[in-house]
């Protein structure tokens, strides 16, 4: 019995030992040496939003499809959305930025519109490769970020780069006047435990733990109808970072070699309970006005992607046909904008690869 109280006790002496001695050891630096590295701070990080490099998984959204309810999605080890290198020897290369309304989790895999441009661009002998690398929540400053510090180190060349970007940012801007959060800021323990669980879900248990977690808080989806919004007023948030970060967009792609086009973002007057808070029309409005007036100052090529929306007969009256929450595609939107970019890039292509 003795033997053993002797063990215990000196299982709990030794740490606390190391521990009084470790105080004691610091006390006496702070009161005989001056550190020259007291008043430092460790260097501060920009986040890159990309998206996760090879997932292979399926949505399920019998809400939007009851027919085809299920879709897959997957990424390669390049973090862009597949299918991608649809040609060995493409003619040129088009990468898509923007936000979940670029993403198009929800879509058929063929019919996203960025791979279905490709798709129907071999039809006219053409052969392009289109890359899609839009995220959800992403806003312009991230989609800067991303092609300067990420897309340019790659193997791959863009020659075409789409940026389609507005709501998004109307709703970061509500709350940061200058896309402050989404500049570089020191890294916090929150942002390494979140590290170490991406990292380390690749083992069993933890890839377990975090698909639990991620579904509980993760809101599931379920369609309930549309209602219209006819009253909305616009904001007075000020849209100066957005207009200032279109041009540094413009010409970050061109002095990097590509061409820069801008793209305008459908909204419709309609809301569901899928629709992002933030959502504003006369908002939008602004925005895709900014991105219009950027396209004629700068003698970019521009996309007017919402303006052709509202040419559809059907497109306001019926519109979970196109949009399935008045901002995201469902596969007839995207096939409709597929179709649209298509013809937009033809004309483009016409001009600029005859050169």
């Amino acid at each position: 019995m003795n033997i053993t109280k002797r063990m215990k006790s000196n299982i709990f002496l030794i740490p606390s030992s190391i521990i009084v001695s470790l105080i004691i050891v610091e006390l006496s630096l702070i009161l005989f040496w001056k550190n020259p590295f007291r008043d430092t701070r460790p260097s501060e990080i920009v986040e890159l939003r990309l998206l996760s490099p090879m997932v292979d998984k399926t949505f399920r959204r019998e809400w939007l499809n009851k027919d085809i309810p299920v879709v897959k999605y997957r990424t390669n080890k390049d973090r862009f959305i597949l299918p991608i290198n649809q040609h060995v020897k493409p003619r040129a290369t088009v990468l898509f930025l923007g936000g979940s309304t670029t993403q198009c989790s929800y879509v058929q895999e063929s019919l996203r519109f960025p791979a279905l441009v490709s798709t129907i661009l071999k039809k006219h002998d053409l052969k392009v490769n289109t890359i899609n690398s839009g995220r959800a929540g992403n806003t312009l400053h991230d989609s800067i970020n991303i092609f300067f510090n990420y897309t340019c180190k790659l193997k791959f060349k863009a020659d075409y780069v789409i940026l389609m970007h507005a709501t998004n940012d109307r709703g970061l801007l509500s709350h940061d006047l200058n896309y402050h959060s989404r500049m570089g800021k020191e890294v916090t323990y929150k942002k390494i435990l979140k590290w170490l669980g991406q990292s380390l879900s690749q083992i069993q248990m933890i890839g377990l733990l975090r698909l639990a977690v991620t579904r509980i808080l993760t809101k599931r989806y379920e369609y309930t109808g549309i209602e219209a919004f006819k009253n909305e007023k616009p904001s007075d948030i000020d849209f100066s970072p957005f207009y200032k970060r279109l041009k540094v967009f413009v010409h970050m792609v061109q002095d990097m070699g590509a061409m820069p086009i801008l793209m305008t973002q459908p909204l419709a007057s309609v809301r569901n309970k899928l629709s992002p808070d933030w959502l504003n029309l006369p908002d939008q409005l602004k925005l895709n006005q900014m991105i219009r007036r950027v396209a004629k100052e700068e003698d970019i090529y521009l996309i007017d992607l919402s303006y052709y929306m509202k040419t559809i007969p059907d497109y306001e009256n019926n519109i979970v046909k196109y949009l399935y929450d008045g901002i995201h595609v469902s596969d007839k939107g995207s096939i409709m904008y597929a179709n649209h970019i298509s013809t937009r890039l033809i004309d483009i292509f016409k001009k600029s690869l005859s050169n």
